[in-house]
């Protein structure tokens, strides 16, 4: 029943720890591959239920608009979120331009769609900014604040609309 790292001699006692046999016996085995097993699926399970959430940005603006006399431009976004637990009512969009947050308001028509009018001073050919969405979402015991970022855009102000071409990207760090 006990196996030992030395034969037993009679008459002699063995030092060595002795360990039980059944713990390594091969039902005992599979059945802790049945755990194991068992406990994987259920992760992914979770995993699968509990999903991935994302947030999109849609930039709503076009890349290039004609010089306008009061110096400000109209830029739009759409936010999109998978995630359920969100609390609609403590959604809040910026457009960020050099580093100064100006808050864009919610349309009436559409949902999930922003805009908001940011300065561009008279004498600029572009102008780079990104938005920002803040928001907080449900949890226990109490709801949690987050945030999420756009990549960069620029918006070119050009002096003649008409002559640029339809689809051209402009890249600033370019000469």
């Amino acid at each position: 029943m006990y196996s030992t790292d030395q034969q037993a001699i009679p008459g002699k006692r063995s030092f060595h720890k002795q360990t039980p046999l059944h713990l390594f016996s091969c039902s005992q085995n599979s059945r802790m591959k049945g755990v194991s097993k068992a406990l994987f699926i259920w992760t992914l399970l979770g995993l699968a239920v509990s999903g991935c959430t994302t947030n999109r940005f849609t930039n709503l603006t076009p890349s290039k608009l004609p010089r306008d006399i009061s110096d400000s431009y109209l830029v739009e976004m759409a936010w999109e979120s998978n995630n359920r637990t969100i609390l609609e009512e403590t959604i809040k969009a910026y457009a960020v331009v050099d580093e100064k947050f100006f808050p864009m308001n919610r349309t009436q028509v559409v949902k999930d769609r922003w805009e908001a009018m940011i300065p561009v001073s008279d004498s600029a050919s572009y102008v780079n900014y990104y938005f920002k969405v803040d928001y907080q979402y449900k949890s226990i015991p109490f709801p949690k604040s987050d945030s999420d970022l756009s990549r960069p855009y620029s918006l070119l102000i050009t002096e003649d609309f008409e002559s640029l071409p339809v689809g051209e990207v402009f890249y600033p760090d370019q000469p």
